[in-house]
């Protein structure tokens, strides 16, 4: 189990990928959590402003933090009209 503060895209395949961290600490540096599709977030594309292979806070992008389990949670937005951007 991990709380994920932050988050980057990439693409593999073809296919849409989201890396999952926590966040730094003034005694360690980010700490990578896994590698998983997009749609398993329910993401289904990525908004203008997102770029691939950039890691972003997830609040910066409108979620709140969430704790990754062995299955993945649907995503929180701060913003109710956030979640509209991010699908097609």
């Amino acid at each position: 189990m991990a709380f994920v503060h932050e988050i980057k895209f990439f693409k593999h395949d073809d296919q849409l990928f989201s890396a999952l961290f926590e966040a730094s600490t003034r005694y360690s540096s980010d700490h990578w959590i896994k590698n998983i599709p997009a749609k398993e977030l329910g993401i289904e594309k990525l908004p203008d402003q997102v770029s691939l292979e950039q890691k972003y806070s997830v609040e910066e992008l409108g979620i709140k933090p969430f704790f990754y389990y062995a299955t993945v949670p649907k995503l929180e937005f701060i913003d109710p009209m956030t979640a509209s951007n991010w699908k097609t």
